[in-house]
């Protein structure tokens, strides 16, 4: 009986390796009736194994007019098997480009210039073919192609508060410094953080993060070789909130707190980040980040003649050297806001919402060495 059972057993365990290996997911679009398809094998460039288990995907060659790459994703994306074997069915046509997610590796689109990516110009687009490999198809054709990922680079390190205590479950995230004439740093999205679906809005670099253990810990894999910052996303509670203005259809409107941002080592503007460069399949351990409450200020105030609008008017303050840090505040009933956890510096504020115009003008508040409790903003 024992060996009928264990059979039994095993036969469901290898039947359901089968279904696993051969059944692909589709989290957006759907396959082409009598579509092509696109077979092949992925490959482990530091080890030339089979990838196993990667998620391939096609993404669409932006044409003009498109807006760039991201768009319908026709036969959605499959998980490869333990050989690296990959079967993408009801595939519309067009051309493609092939890519791959596998934890710590290079997905290929991650190593090319996003402006790249969303430009359908020949040039721009010579410059990805020569990275990420594509694939054409006008019918129900099949065509192989076989692609190798490369081990990424990694970042690792710890955050403390600066008492010494680990800060647990805090977002990290990875950015490249702007240029001298941007006006913000470009988040990094590794390739272990990508969806199954393979582009997240259409952009290559966005969106991703890597949480901290019950140790402050954390590691971020699978990234192109550069230059990074690293910033720690503490999100602190409001210690203090005007009486909330009611909202439409019943309930109040309440402030939600804090964002901290704070980049590595410890500072609250990314001008005061450390740059950290890594080079091909690098790992940068000990990367430290001191999240502190000191030396931070309260801006508040209220809008003269303020009446009541529902609750939909915010409060917005932005720093005049620094375009990547804002604080918010809902506006209460009785037309006083509160912002908190605002270090030192130079700032403009302005009134969005509520019917009030957002401009890139505001009033100049000056925030040095104490709270600033007495702005006053016009209607």
């Amino acid at each position: 009986m024992r060996q009928w059972l264990m059979v039994f057993f095993l036969g469901g365990i290898t039947a359901g390796a089968q279904q696993l290996q051969t059944v692909p997911f589709q989290p957006r679009g759907q396959a082409e009736p009598g579509g092509g398809t696109v077979v092949g094998h992925v490959y482990c460039g530091d080890t030339h194994a089979p990838a196993h288990l990667a998620h391939v995907s096609l993404s669409p060659v932006p044409q003009a007019g498109s807006g760039g790459i991201g768009g319908h994703f026709a036969g959605g994306a499959v998980t490869a098997d333990m050989d690296g074997a990959f079967l993408i069915q009801g595939v519309a046509p067009g051309s493609y480009y092939v890519n791959v997610q596998m934890p710590g590796y290079v997905s290929p689109l991650q190593s090319v210039a996003s402006a790249d990516l969303r430009d359908p110009s020949s040039e721009a687009q010579l410059r990805v073919r020569q990275k990420v490999q594509m694939v054409t198809l006008s019918g129900s054709e099949s065509t192989r192609v076989d692609v190798t990922v490369e081990r990424g680079s990694a970042i690792s390190g710890i955050v403390r508060f600066d008492d010494g205590t680990p800060a647990a479950n805090v977002f990290v995230s990875v950015y490249t410094p702007p240029a001298a004439t941007a006006t913000n740093a470009t988040m990094v999205t590794s390739a272990s953080q990508f969806g199954r679906g393979g582009l997240v809005g259409g952009i290559v670099r966005g969106g991703g993060s890597s949480q901290t253990d019950d140790r402050g810990v954390f590691r971020i894999a699978g990234l192109p070789p550069g230059d990074y910052m690293v910033s720690a996303n503490v999100v602190l509670p409001a210690a203090s909130t005007p009486v909330p203005a009611p909202i439409a259809g019943g309930g109040r409107a309440f402030n939600p707190g804090t964002n901290l941002i704070v980049y590595a080592p410890a500072a609250l503007h990314r001008s005061g980040a450390t740059t950290f460069t890594l080079g091909s399949g690098e790992e940068h351990n000990g990367v430290e980040i001191t999240v502190s409450l000191r030396g931070l200020h309260v801006v508040s105030g209220h809008l003269s003649g303020s009446t009541d609008d529902g609750g939909r008017r915010r409060v917005v303050l932005h720093d005049t050297a620094d375009v990547a840090f804002s604080r918010n505040a809902l506006v209460g009933a009785d037309g006083s806001f509160r912002m908190e956890e605002v270090p030192d510096g130079d700032y403009t504020i302005t009134v969005a919402g509520g019917g009030a115009r957002n401009t890139a003008t505001g009033i100049g508040v000056a925030v040095h060495g104490g709270d600033v409790t007495d702005v006053v903003l016009a209607q």
